[in-house]
């Protein structure tokens, strides 16, 4: 049940990771303004799947280890976020 858990976190951060590399990656080369402003929805995705997490994990934390599903997210959520800025 453990690598379960830990796959449930990591989805949830890769996918708002992938999101909001999405909304930030039309706006790399313009102005300055358009560059802020996506980059601050990418955050708001991003604090977005935390608020999912938390209520994941509360939901289901009689099923799912919270500890291995912390490690899931914060695992994927810093190695991906770490990749984007050589990406990007």
């Amino acid at each position: 049940m453990t690598w379960l858990a830990a796959l449930a976190g990591a989805a949830i951060a890769a996918a708002a990771q992938i999101w909001a590399i999405a909304l930030l990656r039309p706006a790399m080369r313009a102005p300055a303004a358009e560059f802020q402003k996506r980059w601050v929805l990418g955050m708001a995705v991003r604090f977005a799947s935390f608020l999912l997490f938390a209520v994941v994990l509360v939901f289901l934390k009689q099923t799912l280890p919270p500890l291995w599903m912390a490690a899931g997210y914060l695992g994927t959520l810093l190695v991906l976020l770490f990749a984007e800025t050589r990406f990007l």
